[in-house]
């Protein structure tokens, strides 16, 4: 979303435990009903830094956009009483959402292919980003930086949409103008990491502390992805990603991308 008023590709000790239990079984319920779609409202972007987007996997009317980076703020509106409140990072660039409105969301497996997936999985869990990922509670979500929450909403833009390029200018998306909590050093930073965990994402998936991620896929609006919690180690290995993952790359038209929005803030 343009930065503005779209967003786009950002108490509590009593009762903490039963809280997080009630949170946790609330978004895991979310996650587990694939048929089901969540109404879910667009409240903001924060924490959340700026950049400006350009390259082919943008709408053509925002090409260059000056966007907002790092967690969207959502509250839900059918199913989830116990949970008013999701966060999400946004995985589509392709489309505009704005603040105030409703969007219809379905939960579902993450989409990409095994090497965009795995990578994404390093990513959760790269120091680089402090806990940018936790952004299962209100306390989390508090608790971290619009610096880190831009570099990894950074990062994961970089790993769909350029296989972890490292460099700022890319045919598919480039980014410029870091602003807003993020620095120069900061976006250098978040793609260093992109590059060195997409190469990762190729050899397999991590083998500890394995993020629970769910895909929000969009009816209306553009696909987000939420963080249920981390999960132990996996009983047996994970499958290795295959080359042919590759050719998702900057493909808006094939498989998961197509019709889906970024988060778009217009100014």
């Amino acid at each position: 979303m343009q930065e503005g008023r779209r967003v786009g590709v950002t108490g509590l000790v009593a009762n903490t435990c039963a809280f997080y239990l009630a949170f946790a079984f609330g978004l895991a319920a979310i996650a587990q009903r694939p048929a089901r779609a969540e109404t879910l409202t667009l409240d903001g972007a924060s924490p959340a830094g700026t950049v400006t987007l350009s390259g082919a996997s943008l709408p053509a009317q925002y090409n260059p956009v000056n966007v907002y980076a790092g967690v969207l703020d959502w509250t839900s509106s059918t199913g989830t009483p116990s949970v008013p409140n999701v966060w999400t990072y946004c995985i589509d660039v392709a489309a505009i959402i704005n603040v105030n409105n409703s969007y219809s969301y379905t939960p579902e497996s993450l989409s990409f292919s095994t090497t965009i997936v795995n990578a994404i999985q390093w990513l959760w869990d790269d120091s680089t980003f402090a806990n940018a990922g936790q952004i299962n509670s209100q306390p989390n979500v508090n608790a971290m930086s619009a610096e880190h929450a831009a570099m990894l909403q950074v990062a994961l833009w970089d790993v769909i949409y350029n296989a972890g390029s490292s460099s700022v200018s890319n045919t598919a998306l480039s980014f410029a103008n870091p602003g807003n909590g993020l620095t120069s050093t900061d976006l250098t930073n978040a793609l260093s990491a992109a590059h060195t965990d997409y190469q990762n994402g190729v050899s397999g998936p991590p083998v500890t502390n394995v993020p629970e991620l769910t895909e929000l896929l969009a009816t209306s609006g553009q696909n987000q992805v939420i963080f249920i919690g981390t999960a132990p180690a996996p009983s047996l290995p994970l499958p290795k990603s295959c080359a042919g993952g590759l050719a998702l790359l900057g493909l808006l038209g094939i498989g998961c991308f197509r019709g889906r929005a970024q988060i778009l803030v217009g100014q």
